[in-house]
């Protein structure tokens, strides 16, 4: 119970004061509230990110959301974003920046290239899962089309 408390206060956090108060710094004529939100979502991202793949910190660690939750209001409030991104985040950057670069210099084609074949299974599988309705929607020369790219796939 009291994790899904912990978890709502974070959410209420991150979801509605974090924007807020970045559309807030945004507008303001001052830049340092702006650099200050943006290592906050910095920060924030490789939290996430360690969080998604790692079960592990969740079930060992002793008072995980507590300690999670205490973070970010560091990060938010304390001027703990600047700190951990200045001490932590900035220098691993730097020291791993032109791999990080490599590696996603060329992401935007992996992705689209993932995103087709994903798209063209799902369509040729719709028309193997049922001809009629295939047929029907995009017409006897898009079957036997997707039938021919079957054949050639396996």
């Amino acid at each position: 119970m009291i994790e899904f408390a912990l978890n709502q206060v974070t959410l209420v956090l991150v979801n509605l004061y974090g924007p807020y108060m970045s559309i807030k710094a945004i507008r303001s004529e001052e830049g340092t509230d702006d650099i200050q939100w943006l290592m906050f979502w910095c920060i924030y991202s490789l939290l996430v990110a360690l969080d998604t793949f790692s079960d592990f910190i969740h079930d060992n660690v002793p008072f995980y959301h507590e300690l999670k939750l205490a973070f970010i209001v560091y990060c938010m409030f304390f001027k703990g974003a600047e700190k951990v991104y200045k001490t932590v985040v900035e220098p691993l950057f730097v020291k791993n920046e032109s791999r990080i670069d490599a590696m996603l210099s060329d992401l935007p084609v992996k992705a689209m290239s993932a995103i087709d074949k994903v798209g063209n299974k799902a369509f040729l599988q719709s028309a193997k899962d049922d001809p009629e309705k295939f047929k029907k929607r995009y017409g006897k020369r898009a079957y036997e089309t997707a039938l021919r790219a079957m054949e050639h796939s396996n």
